[in-house]
């Protein structure tokens, strides 16, 4: 691997990290923002399903996923696209979680089982205010969307894993069924200004 290509992978990589850091950063922010603050309720449109704190695991998998088109995307410009995206959806989102911060309703944590023990740690460090549009879906189906025009059967894959992310914030009681819908819509029109209009 010559200069400019190790150039170019630390550009990426500088990239990334920032995305990260601002993403962590506004979300624990405008959470804790929340506390104490007057908050509101959606309709819990699907209200059958079990709680199913197994899906923990996917939940977690979105940090993997989010990564991918650092692997995927080509050319500069394309990554730089993608970067203005991933922070479009979390300032956008950000600015929602402050000006109408949801309350998520969760669930009652009492078998000390492991994957009972991930939920209760999860609901320890993240107070249950930052609720629509859903950042974990919404930067899932911004990935998967990103690295379509690139590898077109990575992207499917991308998007069967983003839809069982979006499962998972129900089985975990950390959103309710329109937060799903409001951070996959996010992504769509963002990405759509972006790759179309930028």
């Amino acid at each position: 691997m010559g200069i400019k290509e190790l150039c170019k992978d630390y550009e990426k990589g500088l990239i990334v990290l920032v995305c990260i850091i601002l993403w962590i950063v506004v979300y624990f922010a405008t959470n804790m923002a929340s506390k104490g603050r007057a908050t509101h309720s959606l309709p819990q449109v699907i209200s059958s399903l079990p709680f199913a704190p197994e899906f923990v695991l996917v939940y977690f998998s979105c940090f993997f996923l989010v990564l991918m088109p650092y692997f995927f995307v080509k050319g500069k410009e394309n990554f730089r696209k993608v970067a203005y995206s991933y922070i479009a959806v979390v300032l956008i989102s950000a600015a929602v979680y402050l000006l109408y911060p949801i309350e998520v309703m969760r669930e009652k944590i009492i078998s000390q089982g492991i994957f009972h023990k991930m939920v209760a740690w999860l609901y320890a460090i993240d107070y249950p205010y930052n609720s629509f549009p859903s950042l974990h879906v919404g930067l899932s189906v911004l990935a998967a969307l990103s690295c379509y025009k690139f590898n077109k059967k990575a992207s499917l894959i991308f998007g069967f894993w983003a839809v069982l992310i979006a499962v998972s914030t129900l089985f975990i009681r950390q959103h309710y069924f329109l937060d799903i819908i409001g951070g996959a819509l996010l992504a769509v029109v963002v990405f759509w200004f972006y790759q179309k209009r930028c």
